[in-house]
């Protein structure tokens, strides 16, 4: 599989087909559940991923979003976008949430919100 850049592939197959198998490989964390690509080859932007740790392959700029919900749900929406985009330095942080702001208004609205209402602890 090759994704062309500035562009936008699916994953697509009935369950147990490997979609969430090779989002790990690409992630960098099927090893740690004792999982190994047989054969090929992860590389983006013209560098090999295959054999980097999970952080590491964040830092070159590959990550995945997660579709679970409340992940977080102590943290503001602010405050999950800020995770989010641990890696940016401070300015190009700051920049990079302007712009989710300017692209997605309603959540600057929430900004300040708790993702999920508060546990209580017994």
């Amino acid at each position: 599989m090759c994704v062309p850049a500035n562009s936008i592939v699916a994953l697509l197959g009935s369950n147990g087909t490997g979609k969430n198998t090779v989002l790990k490989a690409i992630s960098g964390v099927l090893f740690p559940e004792d999982g190994h690509v047989m054969e090929g080859a992860i590389c983006f932007e013209d560098r090999d991923l295959l054999h980097l740790r999970a952080d590491d392959i964040v830092r070159e700029g590959m990550v995945q979003v997660p579709e679970g919900r409340r992940l977080f749900v102590e943290l503001t929406v602010e405050q999950n976008l800020r995770l989010g985009a641990f890696t940016l330095p401070g300015k190009h942080l700051d920049d990079a949430l302007e712009m989710a702001y300017a692209l997605f208004p309603r959540v600057k609205e929430k900004s300040a919100v708790q993702t999920a209402p508060a546990l209580s602890r017994c």
